[in-house]
């Protein structure tokens, strides 16, 4: 079974989803301004590394406390209908169809949060949507994080679960734009590095078997 592994954020569309996504949040939960206010001056100091990546996920989890499973699932079919459908590669569109016509599995596996994620899976057609998961009570969101930001060495831990190990063997291919999706690509026979970051540019150049492609 031939199977494709997609990161999302610029991979399949162009830019970060997450920082977009709560601006169209809170445009809707005005009283939540100061909390973005917050994780703004949190995301300071993430880049400063005075913040590790999984604790920044942490503290942005925190502005959806008291969301419904319902309520959240509104604002991220209205976010990936208004915003997210004007950002896709159109490289991207292309070659998720080809695959498509030759019955290849599609995985999304992202940090991006699922909630909305799922539905930009949904709209393209992939089989399988991976990513960042809060904590609920019932139906109603308590604002942690579920487990571990789905990034870096997670990803692959996640596909680990969903039992994909046997699938190093298959004819298969990942797509990501950064050095950290390294263990993502390990998954696949072929690796396509998608405009890459400086990092995985370099690293696609040292080593046998990564593909650099520049989408539009």
């Amino acid at each position: 079974m031939a199977i494709a592994f997609f990161d999302l954020d610029k991979t399949i569309i162009k830019r970060d989803s997450i920082f977009p996504f709560l601006l169209f949040f809170t445009k809707k939960r005005v009283h939540k301004y100061p909390y973005l206010i917050f994780i703004g001056f949190c995301s300071l100091l993430y880049k400063l590394h005075f913040i590790k990546n999984q604790k920044m996920k942490e503290i942005v989890s925190g502005i959806f406390k008291n969301e419904t499973v319902t309520s959240l699932d509104i604002v991220s079919k209205e976010f990936v209908d208004i915003y997210v459908k004007g950002l896709y590669y159109k490289d991207a569109l292309l070659e998720i169809e080809n695959h498509k016509k030759n019955n290849v599995k599609l995985i999304m596996v992202t940090a991006s949060y699922i909630f909305y994620a799922k539905y930009i899976a949904e709209h393209l057609g992939f089989d399988i949507c991976v990513g960042s998961e809060l904590w609920r009570h019932k139906d109603t969101y308590t604002g942690k994080l579920y487990g571990k930001n789905c990034y870096n060495i997670e990803k692959k831990y996640r596909l680990w679960i969903l039992d994909y190990r046997e699938l190093t063997d298959a004819d298969s291919y990942a797509y990501t734009d950064s050095i950290t999706d390294l263990p993502l690509l390990a998954f696949a026979t072929k690796k396509i590095c998608v405009n890459p970051d400086k990092k995985l540019a370099e690293y696609a150049l040292k080593n046998d078997g990564y593909a650099v492609v520049n989408w539009n």
